[in-house]
């Protein structure tokens, strides 16, 4: 530089009030400095091969820095930061929201670090958990009733599908429109659910199935409904060879038992017959004989009360349990009456003897016996009442002997006290005693009563006089 623009000082201290140049340069050396009082003005560039330091730098424009830049206090950006290079912080604490425009990574192949996100519930959050999963793979967790929300938006509580654990049991529920569906993508690859001890796939609803369903153990429902027919019980376990269970159309094994289980269940492994075992023992069996089959029954058939009579084309069994108002045990074919009914009556001495109408056992002790009917005795007034206790057809048979009477003598059968039958029989006196047989045939209601009564002159019911009711349908 030429002598005649330089300023040369010397002395501890040199003061210059005002210089004014195009460009300046400060020559020193050892700890020669520059101290400005005031402010330092440069329209054009201000550069240093060494470090500028100052308390503070305030800078109203755009600073570009080329090399370090070496700050010990804080930097206050009133604008943008535009960094091209990479950004090394010790730690970061931002107040408010981010926008990344690129990808974002955490760490680095290798080495992770915990990553987590915290929600307004208490406890709440999601956390990236460095080597925290299987064989130290890492684990994306979250806590408990922090739910994991698919589908929709994701604002507020809009969803279509969530993941939870409750603290109690984990939920996986599908709560928009459209199906929920597991799909294994390969062409042999399988849904497999597995567990050990008693863990169980629940289905509150129904499953429904294209293929089949198959299980190598047993499987358990209440009900089933196979090929149409439906199967009620605890469990239903069909097949053999591993207890195997699968149907697809018709189905026939050699060795195939249906059933609540071992003791309880239909056993069709012998051919041409069918066991049906309860409590271990077969209650009865369907066997095919010669005379287009049979039933074989070990123990007893109760067969339920039926309120709704069958038409008369309908040849059904079934039991009726009442009749005109009473109750009953009446086992029914169709509309005839099955089960049995009768009532025997004998005179054990002679009846009154009268000339006008007296009534079968007024006058004598009797002896009887009766099954579904009931015998009712009065020696002075009524004489003999067989009640029946089933509606139905029955057969009323007077078998009597009389003596000393010559003339005509009508014997009638009553029901209710009504006539329904009447014989009219002479006595002969050269024939001692008479013997006489009087039949009606009618219907009886439950709860109706039979009599029988003769009128003629002189006339009484022998000792040994016989009257019998009998039911035929």
């Amino acid at each position: 530089m030429p002598n005649w623009k330089k300023v040369i000082t010397s002395g501890s201290n040199a003061h210059l009030n005002e210089i004014t140049a195009s460009a300046f340069q400060f020559v020193g050396s050892g700890d020669a400095e520059l101290e400005v009082q005031g402010n330092i003005t440069a329209s054009g560039n201000i550069s240093s091969s060494g470090i500028i330091t100052g308390e503070g730098l305030v800078i109203s424009d755009d600073a570009e820095i080329t090399d370090d830049l070496t700050v010990n206090g804080d930097i206050d950006l009133e604008g943008n930061l535009d960094v091209n290079g990479t950004t090394n912080l010790d730690a970061v604490d931002i107040d408010g929201a981010v926008d990344l425009d690129a990808s974002f990574i955490q760490g680095e192949n290798g080495t992770g670090y915990q990553f987590k996100l915290f929600g307004e519930g208490s406890s709440q959050y999601m956390v990236w958990v460095p080597g925290g999963g299987t064989n130290d793979g890492g684990a994306l967790k979250l806590s408990d009733n922090a739910e994991l929300k698919l589908g929709v938006s994701v604002v507020h509580d809009a969803h279509d599908a969530f993941i939870v654990h409750d603290g109690s049991n984990t939920k996986f529920a599908h709560t928009g429109t459209g199906d929920l569906f597991l799909i294994p993508q390969g062409t042999n690859d399988k849904l497999v659910i597995s567990g050990s001890g008693d863990t169980k796939l629940v289905m509150e609803g129904n499953i429904t199935a294209s293929g089949n369903i198959s299980s190598s153990g047993t499987i358990t429902m209440l009900t089933a409904s196979i090929g149409g027919g439906i199967f009620t019980s605890a469990s239903l376990a069909a097949g053999g060879g591993g207890s195997s269970f699968s149907f697809t159309g018709d189905q026939f094994a050699t060795d195939l038992k249906v059933g609540r289980d071992s003791d309880n269940h239909i056993d069709f492994t012998t051919d041409n017959q069918i066991d049906f075992l309860v409590d271990n023992e077969s209650t009865f069996t369907l066997i095919n004989t010669s005379d287009s089959g049979s039933i074989a029954v070990s123990g007893s058939i109760k067969i339920q009360p039926q309120t709704t009579v069958p038409a008369v084309s309908e040849s059904r069994l079934y039991n009726r349990t009442t009749a005109n108002g009473n109750v009953v045990d009446d086992l029914q074919f169709g509309t005839a009456g099955l089960t049995p009914a009768y009532a025997w009556v004998t005179l054990d001495d002679d009846g009154t003897s009268t000339s006008s109408e007296t009534i079968f056992g007024v006058g004598s002790a009797v002896t009887s016996t009766a099954y579904n009917m009931t015998v009712v005795h009065d020696t002075s007034t009524n004489g003999t009442r067989i009640f029946a206790e089933l509606d139905g057809v029955y057969k009323v048979t007077g078998n009597y002997t009389s003596v000393n009477s010559t003339s005509d003598v009508t014997y009638d059968t009553k029901v209710d006290g009504s006539t329904v039958h009447t014989l009219i029989a002479r006595t002969h006196g050269s024939v001692d005693p008479v013997e006489r047989t009087h039949i009606y045939v009618g219907e009886v209601s439950s709860g109706s009563y039979i009599t029988a009564t003769a009128d003629g002159t002189s006339f009484n019911y022998e000792v040994g006089s016989v009257l019998l009711v009998e039911r035929l349908s």
